[in-house]
């Protein structure tokens, strides 16, 4: 463990531990005793490895040890819970104490740490440890406690305070607590800490108030009765912009992972508002539609998930109105209702639902039909009352269970916290109110905003490859089991090998860009349409949204949630505000469709031309011979400014004043640094654990010493480092400081490298047809002339604006790329007639996203924003030739980044082996210099000329 840290929080200690190779790997014990059906996702096992080095630290722990998991609705909380339950009992401790401030959680909680039925049960169905195997007993005190058993004994805080001030029978009383060391876990923990909130109880509602005096009187004795006591404190709600908490929690913060950070990375679903100016009962039906439709989008991708609509009302009986009139209106409704709310489908949402029952030829009194049955008064579940929530918390909590039959649920606040749904999309709004006159969002808004959050959380399902017609593979594939994928490749090393995959390997991951994988073992398929469709959705996450970048895909409507709401323009405004603090911004998106046009759809080159893409391959580790391409080209720009001081004489004359220092740029190479002093670099590698010679060995098993790792181009001897200093000479701190951030940013990269592929040089056809399609894509706050951006918009400067609906030799009606490829396609319009002049079809074509390369060395994923091709030499009647150009636009911030593309693009034209399909039509594949206008223009130029001068 290295030195204090005094000056930051835990969990910034813990991530620079981290950094350093030093935090302490998963007990192998954990995952194997938890439910199967729950994979530990990359920041859960972070967490618990967290609390791990905390607990066994000498430094970071303290006695009794009181710890915080500050962490997002939705992101599996109370799986860390029973992992850090095995964690513990395994380091002796026997009793465990949960207790939160409401009652239908403690029921919830229960059910999930006990009932071995219920699909949301924690642990595997045997907890073994040791070779023995350990029970789990509920208990209501711990006098009689089993010390070979996990005793759990559950409460809620109120229920706490009242047991041990006020004892009863066989109730928890002080003299649990005066022998033995307990674990005291609470949830929701941002009731606890109110007072430190405000600096009083001032502004405390009557339950917090409660829940605070609780906390003070009673846990806090408990908590301080055994100096080997732990406290666990679970929110996803502590307030660290307060400076109050902040400073309170600063030694106790074991993980920091809120909101934003579990959305942008995907595990909720996306949030939308479906705003409407329609009455209450016509925004309910609405909502039973599109959840209708949903159900079917399911069912036709053979996904077994049943789609729940909330109705939130404000008030009880208005509540229970709301219910009985809902239950009237499905007890009446006919076929001109649904007419009448698809009259107001005009776009949207509404009207791809209504489409798809046209497509489907459900007609209105059909699905008028459906609805009554499917949201008659057995399938609909109110939640309002104490004592209906707790005799209803079970079902509840068990909405995605096949069994469980309710599709709607009404309350009011008793699902506000301790929800745990996944197959909620839609939220309906049953009120009125006005927007807040504050600049401040009002407190029934917020409370809003938390629940759409807590409403977000997505719905796992994974896609059934059987729908999609192809033949058997005729290759060896392996697919992950087990553990979240990519959570074995990010920390392999610590945990060596422990976790497999049931086929002798571990998780297979492109992180390159995020596309998941399959491996390929022997030989590639030659059936290339099936192969990519299984490596780009059989490997994707379960747990993940997976159509961000595909809005068409009928799927996405499975991980969205909608809220129903009135269309008042000055609410919504307070509510989008309301979610961006919590979290969750709501950006505006422009949604851009473009068209094949006619001439390409009726072109040979359309009906019968193919496109050739390569597959990516495993390679034994023992072919590993260095870092990636896209690394060891890379090249590093930093400022470093060692603080340096210079003193001027206010009212010296100018000319005498001292000039001040210009900033200089110095470009060194990592082999350099070590030619000028080897000690700078090998102190920096020695900051980090991953650069231990015996970990780099497991890596690159042809790599023979440390300095063979610093020095060779094949490793960081060819990584540049552009660094702007004041200094005309590079000081020796300087680059110190330059080689520790470089080696900072590779350690991420490392940990992913426990396996390597390549590109293969066969490039294997694709039916054109079957490739470019209609495409619609999303962009978020589109602006200037870049992306999302008409090429004919009036914001683009008069030499880049084209009409490209009609330039009959763009295969699309128009151009929505960067503001570099609006350049290079501008720049490509004067030279077709040159093209044309030799090929009877001439087409450029934009790449959405609908086909991809890899490169030949390190197989990294690789999408060409263009492809030219050219086809049929003018004068022949048939054509005998087939020439595709993959071309990139790059800004001139990207062309020393992203080299390795442009590199691999200039290697096509040796390297490539497209395996032909068309009988006497030649197929020639080439890949050009980047282009770019004010660096690649001359280049890009004289590819276009020997290119043609070849053929």
């Amino acid at each position: 463990m290295k030195a204090k840290h005094t000056s930051k929080n835990l969990y910034q200690i813990l991530d620079e531990l981290r950094r350093q190779g030093e935090i302490l790997p998963l007990p192998s014990y954990i995952a194997p005793n938890l439910n199967p059906d729950f994979c530990l996702r990359p920041y859960q096992a972070e967490a618990i490895e967290n609390f791990v080095t905390y607990y066994e630290s000498r430094v970071l722990r303290k006695n009794p040890s009181q710890t915080l998991f500050h962490m997002a609705t939705g992101s599996g909380k109370t799986l860390i819970m029973a992992s850090l339950i095995l964690y513990l009992y395994q380091k002796g401790y026997r009793n465990f104490l949960f207790f939160v401030n409401l009652s239908n959680i403690v029921k919830k909680t229960r059910e999930n740490f006990l009932n071995a039925t219920s699909s949301k049960y924690l642990f595997a169905s045997t907890i073994t440890m040791n070779g023995e195997v350990i029970p789990i007993k509920e208990v209501e005190n711990f006098q009689y406690a089993d010390d070979t058993a996990i005793n759990l004994c559950f409460t809620t805080t109120q229920g706490l305070h009242q047991a041990l001030w006020f004892p009863g029978e066989n109730a928890l009383s002080m003299e649990d607590f005066k022998d033995g060391a307990t674990v005291l876990i609470s949830d929701e923990a941002h009731h606890l800490n109110q007072e430190t909130v405000a600096g009083n109880t001032a502004k405390m509602t009557q339950q917090e108030e409660s829940s605070y005096h609780s906390w003070e009187s009673t846990v806090r004795k408990i908590f301080e009765s055994n100096p080997e006591n732990v406290l666990l404190e679970f929110t996803a709600t502590c307030d660290l912009a307060n400076p109050y908490i902040r400073a309170a929690y600063a030694d106790k913060i074991i993980m920091d992972y809120p909101l934003q950070r579990f959305r942008a990375d995907r595990y909720s679903k996306e949030i939308k508002t479906l705003r409407s100016d329609i009455p209450l009962l016509e925004r309910e039906l609405q909502a039973i539609i599109l959840s209708q439709y949903r159900l079917k989008v399911f069912e036709e991708h053979r996904i077994s998930m049943k789609p729940v609509v909330l109705m939130k009302a404000s008030r009880i009986l208005e509540s229970i109105q709301c219910k009985d009139d809902f239950l009237q209106m499905i007890h009446q409704l006919k076929g001109s209702d649904i007419r009448h709310i698809a009259n107001y489908a005009q776009s949207g949402i509404m009207a791809e639902a209504f489409a798809y029952f046209y497509s489907h030829d459900i007609s209105y009194e059909e699905l008028a039909l459906e609805l009554k049955e499917a949201f008659d008064e057995s399938h609909v579940l109110c939640a309002n009352d104490e004592s209906e929530a707790e005799e209803s918390q079970i079902l509840l909590n068990s909405l995605e269970d096949r069994s469980n039959p309710y599709r709607v649920i009404f309350e009011v606040r008793k699902l506000d916290e301790g929800w745990d749904v996944l197959n909620l999309f839609d939220i309906v709004r049953l009120y009125e109110t006005k927007a807040s006159a504050g600049k401040k969002p009002s407190r029934s808004t917020v409370s809003e905003a938390q629940l759409i959050g807590r409403g977000a959380r997505y719905c796992p399902f994974t896609l059934d490859p059987t729908l999609y017609q192809a033949p058997p593979l005729p290759f060896s594939t392996t697919f992950d089991q087990g553990l979240d994928p990519g959570f074995e490749d990010a920390l392999d090393q610590d945990f060596e090998g422990r976790f497999d995959d049931g086929f002798g390997g571990g998780f297979d991951q492109d992180f390159g860009g995020g596309d998941d994988l399959i491996r390929v073992v022997s030989a590639p398929s030659p059936q290339v349409g099936y192969g990519a469709f299984l490596e780009e959705f059989s490997g994707l996450e379960k747990y993940r949204r997976k159509f961000d970048d595909d809005i068409e895909n009928p799927l996405r409507v499975c991980e969205e949630l909608y809220y129903h709401c009135q269309n008042n323009s000055r609410y919504i405004e307070e509510l989008k505000t309301a979610l961006k603090d919590i979290g969750i911004e709501l950006e505006h998106v422009a949604h851009c469709t473009t068209h094949r046009k006619k001439a390409f759809l009726e072109s040979n080159t359309y009906t019968k031309g193919y496109l050739f893409t390569n597959e990516k391959r495993f390679i034994n580790r023992e072919e590993v011979r260095g870092l990636l391409p896209s690394l060891r080209h890379k090249i590093y720009p930093m400022q470093i400014h060692l603080g340096k001081s210079q003193e001027d004489t206010v009212f010296q004359e100018a000319a005498s004043q001292m000039k001040r220092p210009k900033s200089q740029v110095h470009t060194i190479t990592f082999a350099q640094v070590a030619e000028y002093n080897y000690a700078i670099v090998q102190r920096a590698l020695c900051q980090y654990g991953q650069y231990r010679f015996d970990r780099l060995k497991k890596i690159f098993p042809h790599l023979s010493s440390t300095r063979e790792f610093i020095q060779s181009s094949e490793y960081l001897g060819g990584i540049r480092m552009r660094i702007t200093t004041l200094d005309e000479e590079l000081l020796p701190e300087t680059l110190s400081i330059a080689c520790n951030q470089v080696l900072f940013d590779l350690t991420s990269q490392l940990m992913r490298m426990e396996e390597q592929y390549e590109g293969s040089t066969e490039f294997y056809p694709r039916p054109m047809r079957e490739v470019f399609q209609d495409k619609t894509c999303h962009y978020t706050a589109p602006s200037g002339y870049g992306l999302g951006i008409s090429q004919n918009d009036p914001a683009v400067p008069k030499d880049l604006r084209l009409d490209l609906s009609k330039e009959d030799w763009y295969a699309f009606d128009d151009n929505y790329g960067t503001s570099e490829e609006k350049a290079f396609v501008a720049a490509f319009k004067s030279y077709v007639p040159y093209f044309k002049e030799r090929f009877k079809e001439v087409f450029l074509i934009r790449n959405e996203r609908q086909f991809h390369l890899y490169s030949f060395a390190g197989g990294e994923r690789f999408e060409p924003d263009y492809v030219l091709s050219l086809r049929g030499l003018v004068g022949e009647e048939e054509d005998s030739v087939h020439l595709l150009i993959f071309i990139e636009p790059k800004g001139k911030h990207l062309l020393h980044l992203d080299s390795w593309k442009e590199n691999f693009l200039l290697s096509l034209e040796e390297e490539a082996i497209p395996l032909e399909q068309e009988e006497d039509v030649k197929v020639y594949l080439a890949g050009m210099h980047f282009f770019n206008t004010s660096e690649r223009f001359v280049d890009f130029k004289e590819d276009l000329d020997r290119i043609l001068a070849t053929l």
